[in-house]
């Protein structure tokens, strides 16, 4: 991977919708599980944010506080995470996403379904593991990393 958490190169992103960009490898599951998607509801889902960089990540710290993960230390700075937009982190598309997700790699993860609820958020778990994100303490305490 060449960059750092909200540096990436631009050559390690690729495009998954208008202005939203993940990591490779989780941008080809986001679009093999969109195809799924776009099957079963006859449209592609709603992706409203992928990576973010360093700037991007204040930014969203300055708005949405503590919602916020600090800048440096988002999964979104790894092109690791998305947040639907829309109606899909309800309803019929967040029962199917909570149902097949997985099979792609895709998860809202445990810290997202708690006290900080999240269900926009999706990250790529192969990715997350391998890297040691949660395993490392790399998000401190709280286990939070949006």
């Amino acid at each position: 991977l060449s960059g750092s958490n909200g540096k990436l190169a631009a050559s390690a992103l690729c495009d998954v919708a208008p202005g939203v960009e993940l990591r490779a490898d989780a941008a080809v599951a986001w679009a093999e599980m969109n195809a799924a998607f776009k099957v079963a509801f006859g449209r592609d889902m709603c992706a409203g944010e992928g990576y973010r960089s360093l700037a991007k990540q204040y930014a969203t710290k300055r708005s949405r506080g503590y919602l916020a993960a600090t800048p440096g230390t988002s999964v979104h700075g790894w092109g690791l995470a998305l947040d639907l937009c829309g109606t899909d982190d309800s309803g019929a598309a967040k029962r199917w996403l909570d149902n097949n997700a997985e099979t792609w790699g895709w998860v809202n993860p445990a810290w997202a379904k708690t006290r900080k609820w999240e269900p926009w958020h999706w990250e790529y778990e192969p990715a997350t593991d391998a890297m040691d994100l949660y395993g490392s303490g790399f998000y401190g305490a709280d286990g939070t990393s949006d």
